[in-house]
């Protein structure tokens, strides 16, 4: 995560009025906006010194899952109360992905908007390897930019439940792949509809040390899947993977 994404977090942050949360963020980013579902599996010890017979415990983890872990720990409370106006993610909640800006929301159709990330705390994100990002894009005969592209990248989900502030119990941070697919309409002026639909996989941590319930912990599966669509995309905005990371 560089500067520019975390000064562009710190203003969404602030652009929201206590109490009154909007549902989606304010437009800064002309991509779509992924409604994403996410889970995975962790394995995780007790067992800090020699002792006998103390089995691997298993966590698995889905959207509701990380939205509990948030609501039972005080930093993310107090931070709740602070941004959007409650102490608890609502039931019904779920994370928002902008695949420009790297960066998860979480929302529900009633109001409730809180971002993961800003100038004063990090619950999470999801970023794109911008340096391992490849793609194809495949173009109607008939108008020229409409048509589909394919991406393929490196990603990396973190989540903390302290908001780096501490303490926290529970931290994430591992690495997968993605395929990221696009379809692009046809062109009114420089603006056209885009979909995106990304598919999501991985299992490594590299060196990063995870813990669940402040206990060691390796992630054995990840995946993450969801779409989104936008009706007036740039049309200098794709192919995507020519344009990220901006200039």
């Amino acid at each position: 995560m560089n500067l520019t994404k975390l000064i562009t977090s710190a203003a969404i942050a602030g652009a929201i009025i206590f109490g009154k949360a909007a549902a989606t963020p304010p437009t800064f980013s002309g991509y779509p906006l992924v409604k994403l579902s996410i889970s995975g599996t962790y394995y995780y010890t007790t067992n800090s010194s020699n002792i006998q017979n103390v089995p691997l415990a298993k966590f698995s983890y889905n959207t509701q899952t990380l939205i509990d872990l948030l609501n039972a720990s005080p930093n993310a409370t107090n931070m709740l109360q602070t941004v959007a106006g409650t102490n608890q993610i609502p039931k019904g909640s779920y994370f928002l992905w902008d695949v420009d800006e790297e960066e998860l929301y979480l929302t529900n159709k009633n109001g409730f908007f809180f971002p993961l990330l800003s100038k004063s705390y990090n619950f999470g994100y999801l970023s794109i390897n911008e340096m391992n990002l490849i793609g194809t894009v495949s173009y109607s005969s008939k108008v020229a930019l409409q048509g589909s592209e394919t991406d393929k990248t490196g990603i990396e989900f973190y989540f903390d439940d302290g908001g780096d502030g501490g303490p926290a119990k529970n931290h994430m941070d591992l690495f997968g792949v993605a395929t990221l697919n696009w379809t692009y309409g046809a062109p009114t002026g420089n603006n056209q509809k885009a979909s995106l639909s990304v598919t999501m996989s991985g299992n490594g941590n590299g060196t990063a040390l995870d813990y669940l319930g402040n206990n060691n912990a390796i992630p054995t599966a990840f995946s993450a899947s969801g779409s989104g669509s936008i009706t007036n995309l740039p049309t200098a905005d794709q192919p995507f993977f020519t344009v990220f990371p901006l200039p």
